[in-house]
């Protein structure tokens, strides 16, 4: 796989698919990436792709562990087909992936 930097194509970082790397790998990768942007001029992009809105939307998915989608072995935001694409920002499982965490009640 190709060197993680800044500029790197998400599938680049990622792989097409989950095949490509392992999902240990894949997560590390996107550790290195925000490491990278946090030390750089861009922290920015971590906030934007880490916590943005549509993280947002998986807030309460069993998948959800920090800004990444255990399911699909990516981040929350990046939608493996709009994302990898047109670099827009989407969801993961691409909304059909996602379950509800089961809630605990205290009797």
């Amino acid at each position: 796989m190709k060197e993680v930097a800044l500029g790197i194509r998400w599938d680049e970082l990622f792989g097409r698919s989950k095949k490509d790397a392992s999902d240990v790998t894949r997560r590390a990768r996107w550790e290195q990436w925000k490491d990278l942007c946090l030390k750089s001029d861009h922290p920015e992009m971590v906030e934007w792709w880490g916590e943005g809105s549509m993280a947002d939307d998986c807030f309460s998915c069993e998948h959800k562990d920090g800004d990444w989608c255990s399911l699909q072995s990516l981040p929350c935001t990046v939608n493996p087909v709009t994302t990898f694409s047109l670099g827009d920002i989407g969801m993961a499982c691409r909304g059909i992936g996602f379950k509800p965490k089961q809630t605990k009640l205290e009797f």
